[in-house]
């Protein structure tokens, strides 16, 4: 499920921010290509991914956010269907997926989520905010929804001819196809064609029910029925069954587990992002560390000068104390950047990404070397 907002890591770059998705998802030795290492797939599917979706000449450029500046807002929509195809799933849903991007840019848009369809021979459920017939030519079925009830749900070749003649309702000359399905729920703007007069369901449950009883909904379950038995006995779904049963078993791992690295993997992928993020933000590390600098001169000059005997043990330890104090107060400046990231983290786990138990302890080691560099500079202050 990917929500209609782009929310990346804004400091990383979209190269660093797509290489991290592609590693935490790298399949198995026995899932990949016959003498292909691990490496040699991350690097051809960030070709992939970069030719596909035209990202090659931004993989340099930072991805961004209100803030800061970065990419634009249809390649940061593109940086988010590629980190959706890099987690490899097989039935994707995009909330309001063209919202917020201009006529020209919700087909690219569009486009795109074909293209990432093609590519996984998988399934794309998306909902769009007033579609135009160029949108509408790129999917395969739609599915139209009244007060809660299934009214129609098909191929959207069959989907006008349906409700204008099966259902009796008129479409009005130069309506799109959108517009047109969306007023057959609304019983102000439908109005029945010549000779279906009194004919025509007036409510949102004899909608349902014509739908129920219409040759269109019976050919919908026969291929329904049809794929299920294809399913069965068709090699391909036998192997993915095999391949599923022997990723859950592979490295002695839980069988509701849908991670495909170790987790010390996880923790050395998170812990290179977190150094990333910290190297990435120089401001924020330069002013963390010129605080730390000046707070140690300041602090160092009521220490200033003491002697190096017993007189001066207690001195000494409040020093010590001072430091230690000062960094651990400084750690709840970022407070405020763990709540900013926490729904990346929450789409990062529905991806199957990592273990939060993984990023917990890569934010204690990064955490800690940083600590221990800052006590060290406190101290020789």
């Amino acid at each position: 499920m990917v929500s209609e907002e782009d929310i990346h890591m804004p400091t990383l770059s979209v190269e660093q921010t797509l290489r991290f998705a592609v590693s935490c998802r790298a399949p198995r030795a026995n899932q990949r290509h016959q003498d292909q290492s691990r490496q040699e797939f991350i690097d051809s599917f960030m070709s992939v991914l970069g030719k596909v979706f035209g990202l090659e000449r931004v993989y340099g450029t930072r991805v961004g956010n209100a803030q800061l500046r970065g990419v634009s807002g249809g390649e940061k929509k593109r940086v988010s269907i590629s980190e959706v195809l890099a987690s490899r799933a097989l039935v994707t849903m995009w909330d309001s997926a063209t919202r917020g991007l201009d006529s020209s840019s919700a087909v690219q848009y569009v486009k795109a989520l074909r293209a990432l369809t093609n590519l996984t021979k998988g399934s794309t459920l998306v909902t769009l905010y007033q579609a135009s017939d160029s949108l509408w030519d790129l999917f395969d079925k739609v599915l139209l929804i009244d007060a809660g009830k299934l009214v129609y749900f098909g191929p959207t070749d069959d989907a006008i001819d349906y409700f204008e003649n099966t259902v009796g309702f008129q479409r009005q000359p130069r309506q799109t196809a959108t517009d047109y399905l969306n007023s057959c729920t609304d019983p102000v703007a439908r109005k029945p064609k010549e000779g279906f007069e009194g004919k025509v369901p007036t409510s949102p449950a004899e909608m349902e029910k014509r739908w129920k009883e219409s040759d269109d909904k019976k050919r919908v379950d026969h291929e329904l029925k049809e794929y299920k038995a294809w399913l069965g006995t068709n090699p391909r779904g036998k192997a993915l069954a095999d391949a599923t049963d022997h990723e859950r078993e592979a490295n002695k791992k839980s069988a509701g587990s849908n991670y495909t690295i170790s987790l010390w993997r996880q923790i050395a992928l998170l812990s290179r992002r977190q150094t990333q993020l910290i190297l990435r933000d120089r401001p924020a590390l330069a002013a963390k560390y010129g605080g730390a600098v000046f707070q140690a001169l300041i602090a160092g000059s009521a220490f200033y000068n003491q002697p190096y005997t017993t007189q001066s043990a207690f001195t000494f330890g409040g020093a010590a104390f001072l430091s230690i104090l000062f960094m651990s107060l400084q750690g709840l400046a970022e407070l405020t950047n763990q709540y900013q990231l926490r729904p990346i983290l929450v789409r990062h786990q529905g991806f199957s990404f990592y273990r939060m138990s993984a990023f917990a302890l890569a934010q204690v080691l990064i955490d800690a070397v940083s600590r221990v560099r800052g006590y060290l500079d406190l101290s020789d202050g």
